[in-house]
């Protein structure tokens, strides 16, 4: 598995606005068309325990969940050069704490996709 397809991508003010209590516009379609596209989807969140629990249950409601394929942690059948290491073994990170903040799905995609 290549690096560079594998996203991380945080939950809270990414996927979920918490406030509103609803997924972000344009991401449904989005993790879809990077799912299609042969990326590697991994949920890195702050989120534990309970919390992160809630956040699998959200993507589950709205048909999201099996685009993951891992949660907080490296995807199956990656192969680390260094085993002791926490940091995620990604080629893009997808949070709205990125410096300039999150810019939306929809360049996104323009940026990855198209």
């Amino acid at each position: 598995m290549k690096r560079d397809k594998i996203i991380a991508i945080d939950f809270d003010g990414t996927i979920w606005d918490k406030d509103k209590k609803e997924l972000l516009s344009g991401c449904e379609n989005a993790l879809r068309d990077l799912k299609d596209a042969g990326y590697v989807l991994v949920l890195w969140t702050c989120r534990n325990g309970n919390r992160l629990a809630n956040a699998k249950n959200i993507l589950k409601e709205h048909g999201l969940h099996d685009l993951f394929s891992a949660f907080n942690e490296h995807p199956p059948r990656i192969k680390l050069k260094y085993k002791t290491s926490a940091k995620l073994l990604a080629g893009v990170f997808i949070d709205d704490r990125n410096l300039g903040g999150f810019p939306g799905w929809k360049r996104v995609v323009d940026l990855l996709v198209r």
